[in-house]
């Protein structure tokens, strides 16, 4: 019955064994024509970015055009990220459909119009079950008023 050999370290195990990192091409083509192509192999971002100011010029006609979207289906029409959106937004001005209100955000609004959870539920289009988890998670109670602005008024 042959032992397994036993190694005090890596390094130990690499000097006995050999490294991948350091084969052989002569020995090894193949496996050594393989650790160079993964070694070589960076892999490309998901979507190519405008980086010129001529590129930079078209996006900003093309983005003026979506402006009725909302910014993540807008990224998505053009075929860029949302943060290319936000940077041309943020220095050029535009001004995008405003984001979908949350289900949380959407109770506390209407809390103040509805004393009863059932009014609640049915006033934001939520099922009776979700509406109550979603109080009770954040400390909504219907018939209170919340978050109201005082610049409005």
């Amino acid at each position: 019955m042959l032992q397994t050999p036993h190694y005090r370290s890596h390094a130990e195990q690499q000097a006995a064994l050999g490294c991948a990192a350091e084969l052989d091409p002569i020995k090894h083509p193949r496996r050594y024509a393989l650790q160079q192509a993964r070694e070589k192999f960076v892999p490309p971002k998901r979507r190519p970015q405008p980086a010129s100011l001529e590129r930079t010029q078209e996006l900003l006609e093309k983005a003026r055009t979506v402006t009725h979207l909302r910014i993540n289906d807008a990224a998505r029409t053009l075929g860029v990220c949302r943060s290319v959106l936000t940077r041309l937004r943020d220095d050029y001005g535009l001004e995008f459909a405003p984001t979908r209100e949350n289900a949380s955000g959407r109770l506390k609004r209407l809390a103040g119009d509805n004393p009863t959870m059932h009014e609640l539920a049915a006033a934001a289009e939520l099922s009776y079950s979700h509406t109550y988890k979603l109080c009770k998670e954040y400390g909504i109670e219907p018939g209170v008023p919340y978050g109201q602005d005082t610049e409005g008024s």
